[in-house]
């Protein structure tokens, strides 16, 4: 496979992310009602992203959802598997033609990447050539279960592939002869920090809603009601998102820190960071994601972790939508 001019394809195995299967008539029409983002039109072999979020707006997982075919869904989620996302789901469940399966074992997740050539911050073109090439090398031999996507944060943003667990085997084999690199979690991180892309259990908690994390584009202001539907509308109407996630630099700091951590400025508390990178950037100075308050989003301000040392909102730090939607 030619990847010339693209540079080294990297990809990590997130399969411990859940995995779970809506099957029956209504299941589309259940996630149409219980997510945030308008799923109207989404053909089958074909996913798209969307959040679940609580009455009050806060982000429950963000997830992919992959349609198989009428009555058949996949839910690929950016959290782990866990008890309480099958439960959170099946709690909508009424009279509905839909049940929920574990789908854990029987498939694998893998996420590709680009690694950013000179400016850790910025998308190059080739980052949407991609999905392209994954698709080219991987469909014509697993063209009847392997399936390529765009993830939450855009295209650019890296891909998803899901295939089956039984063609593990065959794809390591596949990946590693056409020179493509696994990199283990902190390598992974790194590179969602330095594209400024959310996390579960870090950003994607229910400590926030989707606005403050720019995930706009996943929030349809068209389509009917779905829980927390009513204060994210208020939030935008009323322009009351009072924080939002920028990417930041850390100054003086000791080698290990563990978010969350409180920021402050003038001995206000002015936002939290979430996200610390485990590398520099070469030039002695590591990145990291915080939630700062809007108060205090000013490109080049310092904020400290006491006792640990400062962080600061760099050029081109702030963290937004990759995709806009057209308003009404």
């Amino acid at each position: 496979m030619n990847t010339k001019g693209l540079g080294a394809v990297q990809f990590h195995d997130v399969s411990g992310r859940a995995i779970l299967e809506l099957r029956g008539r209504d299941s589309f029409d259940l996630l149409q009602r219980i997510s945030t983002n308008d799923l109207a039109g989404l053909n089958v072999g074909h996913a798209r992203p969307t959040i679940l979020v609580t009455e009050k707006g806060r982000i429950v997982d963000v997830i992919n959802v992959l349609k198989l075919s009428e009555t058949r869904i996949l839910l690929a989620a950016e959290g782990p598997a866990r008890p309480s996302l099958h439960a959170w789901l099946e709690k909508f469940i009424f009279a509905d033609d839909a049940a929920v399966g574990e789908q854990q074992l029987q498939w694998r997740h893998l996420f590709f990447w680009l690694p950013f050539p000179d400016d850790p911050a910025r998308n190059t073109p080739n980052q949407s050539k991609l999905k392209l090439l994954v698709s080219n090398m991987l469909r014509p031999l697993f063209s009847d279960s392997c399936y390529v996507f765009d993830p939450f944060a855009g295209s650019g943003a890296g891909v998803h592939c899901l295939f089956p667990s039984r063609d593990a085997a065959a794809m390591a084999s596949l990946l590693y002869s056409n020179g493509f690199q696994e990199k283990p979690p902190i390598e992974y991180d790194c590179w969602r920090i330095a594209a400024g892309i959310p996390a579960f259990g870090t950003e994607l908690t229910l400590e926030y809603h989707p606005r403050e994390l720019s995930l706009d584009h996943l929030v349809s202001d068209t389509k009917g009601c779905y829980p927390g539907q009513e204060v994210l509308a208020r939030l935008d109407t009323y322009h009351k998102v009072s924080r939002r996630l920028v990417r930041v630099y850390l100054h003086g700091c000791p080698g290990t820190l563990t978010p969350p951590l409180r920021l402050y400025a003038d001995n206000r508390e002015a936002g939290t960071l979430t996200s610390v990178s485990g590398f520099n950037d070469g030039i002695d100075r590591r990145q990291g994601l915080a939630i700062v308050k809007q108060g205090f989003l000013q490109v080049g301000m310092d904020l400290r972790i006491q006792p640990y040392g400062t962080v600061r909102i760099d050029r081109s730090a702030l963290v937004t939508p990759k995709e806009e939607r057209p308003r009404k």
